[in-house]
């Protein structure tokens, strides 16, 4: 009788273990998705204000409104910005994996990982050397190199943005 109730209650350790078990996976599971969601929230709220960057520069090339150093403090920002992108896109982001918030994050961004982190770079890159070009307050080569950024956002978004 003894040895019936230690097996007893030696399953239901093992029940209860398993149940554990279970339920840590389910709140792990629940946390990733959170902190998934929390990624790409973050993501697009830095989108954003590299979008509001590019109309500060395209104010100040089109509107004459504001100063170079208003383009150029913009295009540090679009350059510290860009060089934080690959961070934004962590595995299980894109619009094939996410609905809640809705992503427009193509899956090539993880099939191509190099060429995404390159076009992110080029970004990063072709817009600190539009804060360089700012300095000198010339609107004509800072029209010009605005375009090479603008270039360099509509590679990325063709290629690894879906329009939502």
């Amino acid at each position: 009788m003894v040895k019936e109730i230690s097996m007893n209650q030696d399953r239901l350790v093992q029940r209860g273990f398993i149940a554990l078990v279970a339920i840590g996976g389910l709140l792990g599971f629940a946390a990733l998705a959170a902190d998934v969601a929390a990624t790409v929230k973050e993501r697009q709220a830095v989108m954003k204000e590299m979008g509001g960057k590019t109309g500060v520069i395209n104010a100040y090339i089109k509107e004459s409104k504001g100063t170079a150093a208003d383009v150029e403090a913009a295009a540090k920002t679009i350059s510290a910005d860009a060089g934080k992108i690959p961070t934004f896109f962590p595995e299980g982001s894109g619009l094939d994996k996410i609905k809640d918030p809705v992503t427009g994050a193509k899956p090539e961004i993880w099939t191509d990982r190099a060429k995404f982190e390159a076009a992110a770079k080029t970004l990063a890159d072709e817009a600190a050397k539009l804060a360089d070009v700012a300095k000198s307050g010339n609107k004509d080569e800072i029209a010009a190199q605005f375009g090479k950024v603008g270039a360099a956002c509509g590679t990325c978004h063709t290629s690894f943005r879906q329009k939502i």
